[in-house]
């Protein structure tokens, strides 16, 4: 590594407006608690460059992370720290997904460094989980850009362009990581019997803390399970697929289509399909889902919704808003709501608004929701306040004031400009 392509990268992260921390060396930037113009926010002190540890250049080194390999200088361990230095395609290329056995999860943390992961197909005959890594626990992702994924879907799968399941304790953690391009999805189902899909645009399921995440691309499964009479569940959500934990400050804008021939169902969301146990925090989607349910026998259903379609067991929901329509075809029940749907077990949404008007069966929680609400709200009409009319609670609109966005923070978190995002609130920073 040259001292010239050292310093390119110095310029690149002093110009987002970041200062090079000086009590760390050479091969570490880190975000300080102090812009470079001396003013702005305090932030907590947080890696998300790192050009240390072992690092990846390409495609062969990507494929050695935690495999034991001994490169003369470092192993490759589960538990080591790993750094990607430039772009790196995977187009056309072979990928044995990482981690296969749960036993074997990978534990230690992965800069991406923003640059991108393109192209990736990991594939495995055994493994039951799908993504750069099958299993990690307690593992760290950091500011790794996933273009353009392929996602193999096997019997009984759940997948993720970076990680398939975060497994058990201690939870996962993934900050500034995104997905771009479209998720490619491979239908490699074969055999009768009990067939789950459950995916994720960067995590499939398990025991995760998502911050300051999103998803831009595309999720379209044109027939997932049309092979036999099968039954089974498929869970899809624009961040996570069907996690536990904490999801704060991210944000879909993928559209999300599915076509589900089976017995069983289907929970279709743009944050994370079924949140047993998730909170979602700060979070929003403007991805349109859509999802066509097709009974092969028994009994299918379909449940669609823009932040989470199944918030089971203490799932809850704050400071969440939706633009994204949602839709349900087909089937023999079809439940759409605004931000979620819910089965009738234990769950909130706090401080949640639909801001855009949609044809829906109810514009917030679905036709057959218990689940409880407060300042949960939803508009008739378009809803693109100004900054200046919520901090000082205008009521310009027929239907809702301003002061529905109680309890957001306008200052740290969120921000709106007329010439972003459509005019909708936006996340600082991402």
């Amino acid at each position: 590594m040259s001292e010239e392509w050292f310093n390119e990268q110095i310029r690149k992260a002093t110009c987002r407006g970041w200062k090079r921390s000086t009590t760390h060396s050479r091969k570490i930037m880190k975000k300080t608690c102090q812009k470079n113009d001396g003013g702005g926010e305090e932030i907590p002190d947080e890696d998300i460059f790192y050009y240390g540890g072992i690092e990846i250049w390409n495609p062969t080194d990507l494929q050695r992370i935690g495999s034991g390999y001994d490169d003369g200088h470092n192993i490759w361990t589960l538990d080591e720290t790993y750094s990607i230095m430039t772009d790196i395609d995977m187009t056309g290329l072979p990928f044995d997904v990482l981690c296969q056995l749960s036993a074997n999860a990978f534990k230690g943390k992965l800069y991406g460094n923003g640059f991108k992961i393109i192209n990736l197909s990991p594939t495995s005959s055994t493994a039951t989980s799908n993504g750069l890594f099958a299993y990690a626990q307690g593992a760290e992702f950091i500011n790794i850009i996933m273009d353009s994924p392929k996602i193999n879907l096997r019997q009984t799968y759940s997948c993720g362009s970076i990680l398939g399941n975060a497994y058990l304790n201690p939870r996962c953690i993934f900050r500034n990581c995104g997905v771009i391009g479209n998720i490619t999805v491979n239908i490699v189902t074969t055999g009768t019997g009990t067939i789950n899909h459950i995916i994720g645009a960067l995590c499939g399921g398990g025991n995760v803390y998502m911050h300051r995440c999103y998803n831009k691309a595309n999720i379209n499964i044109p027939a997932i399970g049309g092979i036999a009479q099968i039954s089974g569940v498929v869970q899809i959500g624009g961040i996570g697929g069907s996690c536990y934990g904490a999801i704060e400050q991210c944000y879909n804008s993928g559209d999300i289509s599915v076509v589900y021939a089976g017995t069983g169902a289907s929970y279709l969301s743009g944050i994370n399909s079924a949140s047993s146990g998730m909170t979602i925090t700060n979070c929003y989607n403007t991805g349109n889902i859509t999802g066509e349910g097709t009974t092969v026998g028994g009994t299918s259903f379909t449940r669609v919704a823009g932040i989470t379609a199944n918030p089971t067991n203490t799932g809850f929901a704050f400071n969440c808003y939706n633009t994204g329509n949602m839709s349900a075809i087909g089937g023999n029940t079809k439940l759409v709501g605004g931000m979620t749907v819910s089965n009738g077990t234990l769950g909130a949404i706090v401080n949640c608004i639909l801001l855009r008007g949609t044809v829906l069966d109810d514009a917030i929680g679905g036709p057959n929701t218990s689940i409880f609400m407060r300042n949960a709200v939803a508009t008739a009409t378009e809803m693109k306040p100004t900054l200046m009319q919520i901090q000082s609670d205008e009521t310009v609109y027929p239907v809702q004031p301003i002061g529905a966005f109680v309890g957001w923070d306008f200052t740290h978190v969120w921000n709106i400009d007329g010439s972003k995002n459509n005019g909708f609130p936006f996340l600082r920073g991402i």
